[in-house]
């Protein structure tokens, strides 16, 4: 079986192969567990996923629908805000300020809810969790405790090439409405090609910066052992 990937929650971890999705949840002192086989629409996603520019679009529906509502909530509110300020901002000379600095706050907003929440918690776990699981390490807490919370498959990758982007866009004096949609197609293209092409490197080292210090945080026994319930059910 292979493991496509994970994702964490403000109480949980999601771990997902080919043919399966896990949610594993902590509540109170048990760990709830649902094992969720994927229907037929993953053979379609497959096609979809593909396709390049077009596969980009498709991964962030994704990521809305499987996002955490409070989380969903936050980020759909920062969309309308960003909206409304740039009908009304767009046309003055202060444009490239003001829409940079405001892109500067909607992406520290976020990132401080990440980072003060269970949330940052349990997206350490998963990290450390996952890179246990590729270094063929038995999956105990002490063997997942040594693992670092970096993941070079962690959407932060892609959430850096997308601000990088969206800036040459403000810089160039060429955003609109639009531009957040083409930022996101062409940075999943640079995601994709990042472990590939050598000149890429060092904005995986950004990511992996935003990674330590600011999206994750050192999980306690509770967190990974969430995250190894998890695992161990999906390689079932």
């Amino acid at each position: 079986m292979r493991i496509i990937g994970g994702s964490a929650s403000y109480r949980g971890i999601i771990f997902e192969s080919d043919t399966n999705v896990v949610n594993a949840k902590r509540i109170g002192k048990d760990i709830f567990i649902s094992n969720r086989r994927k229907d037929k629409t993953v053979e379609t996603a497959s096609k979809i996923k593909s396709i390049p520019f077009i596969r980009g679009i498709w991964v962030l529906m994704e990521v809305f629908l499987s996002a955490p509502k409070g989380f969903l909530i936050t980020i759909l509110a920062m969309g309308m805000t960003l909206t409304i300020f740039s009908n009304t901002v767009i046309g003055t000379s202060t444009d490239t300020v003001n829409m940079t600095f405001y892109i500067i706050a909607m992406i520290c907003l976020p990132i401080g809810i990440i980072r003060f929440s269970n949330l940052a918690k349990y997206h350490g776990a998963e990290h450390k969790v996952f890179n246990a699981y590729l270094n063929n390490k038995e999956l105990t807490i002490e063997n997942v405790k040594k693992e670092s919370r970096i993941s070079a498959d962690c959407g932060s990758n892609l959430a850096v090439f997308f601000i990088l982007i969206n800036l040459v866009f403000l810089l160039t004096d060429i955003f609109t409405l639009y531009s957040p949609i083409l930022s996101w197609t062409l940075a999943y293209e640079l995601f994709i090609m990042g472990n590939k092409v050598g000149i890429l490197k060092p904005f995986r080292l950004i990511a992996g910066l935003f990674q330590k210090y600011l999206l994750t945080a050192e999980p306690n026994d509770s967190q990974i052992e969430v995250g190894i319930a998890a695992i161990k059910e999906l390689l079932k």
